[in-house]
């Protein structure tokens, strides 16, 4: 997985692509794409109402709440090397639970998802985000995370929906009563709205912060809905009004990061965050008051963690139980 820069260059004549860096963080030029090779999918049971009945379907729902507070969990695309004599990298799809006695345990959904031709066989995945029952990630086409893909985990498949006409869009953040995606972007330094339809990304204001790797979780107030974001570069946690990018204020971090991911989980009001500078594979609880992290399990992921999504109800072919 390739670490994004920490900060970008500005105020330059000619822009200079920044350097692209290998899986285990090592500086290179990027490889032109390789052939693609067929991929293991794995598929789980189907979750959902089917035909049921719309009683029986409530009631169901009603289970999976009362399960996702019981047995918490969230998602990550783990990216790493690819097996010894194989050359294609593997972007796993898996689940780290968050129940007591199991704290990050990893479960894996789709062993390596199978990408579409139109990106690059070592596309970089900088963001994973739930949107209802669907998902979305943040992808390398050209350049980090400039488009917008959704990931099928029936299919262990991952399909284009559109470029946002920015870059370096590595934090990515659903937040229902606004409707629509938000995004932050790096190039550019703004915080995004963006429709899951198609990819469009509007600008919703210009942050005046030189930005480098990031994240963005929903954050759960009384009030406004607003929005929680990490910075790799300033290593602090911001809060902003999500209506209108208004800033909050924010806090410095305990440690500092390398990358970046962040997800609130709804059922348990509790922050996560990981890509701690040192500790890339390790997952952290992070109290948003104070800047606070603490590691609650090491080596949770393969390579330096940068995406992680919590669910807010059921998702297709993501089962309550655990293996």
């Amino acid at each position: 997985m390739r670490p994004q820069p920490r900060a970008l260059l500005r105020d330059c004549e000619v822009f200079t692509v920044p350097e692209h860096f290998s899986r285990r963080g090592r500086r290179h030029a990027r490889p032109a794409p390789r052939p693609r090779l067929s991929l293991s999918l794995a598929l789980v049971p189907a979750l959902g109402c089917g035909d049921r009945l719309a009683a029986d379907c409530e009631h169901g729902e009603d289970e999976s709440a009362a399960a996702l507070a019981e047995r918490p969990w969230l998602l990550a695309i783990d990216e790493s090397d690819p097996p010894e004599g194989d050359g294609q990298p593997v972007d796993a799809l898996i689940r780290v639970r968050l129940d007591p006695g199991h704290e990050g345990e990893r479960e894996v959904l789709c062993p390596s998802l199978a990408l579409p031709p139109e990106l690059p066989a070592d596309t970089n995945f900088t963001s994973l985000v739930v949107q209802g029952e669907r998902l979305y990630a943040s992808a390398l086409l050209e350049t980090w995370g400039d488009t917008l893909v959704e990931v099928d985990p029936c299919t262990c498949t991952a399909s284009v929906v559109g470029s946002y006409g920015f870059t370096q869009v590595a934090g990515l953040a659903a937040a229902d009563e606004l409707g629509g995606l938000f995004g932050l972007a790096a190039e550019g330094d703004a915080l995004l709205t963006i429709d899951a339809a198609n990819a469009n990304a509007e600008a919703l204001v210009e942050l005046g912060a030189d930005w480098g790797s990031n994240a963005l979780s929903p954050a759960r107030t009384d009030g406004a809905v607003e929005l929680y974001a990490l910075d790799a570069r300033s290593d602090r946690l911001y809060t902003f009004r999500a209506s209108d990018g208004l800033s909050m204020g924010s806090v410095p971090l305990s440690q500092p990061l390398l990358t970046a991911g962040l997800e609130l989980h709804p059922e348990i009001e509790r922050l996560y965050a990981c890509g701690v500078e040192g500790r890339e594979t390790a997952l952290y609880e992070l109290t948003p008051d104070s800047g606070a992290l603490r590691m609650i399990a090491d080596g949770v992921f393969a390579s330096a963690c940068d995406n992680l999504a919590a669910p807010s109800g059921p998702i297709a072919c993501i089962p309550d139980d655990f293996e």
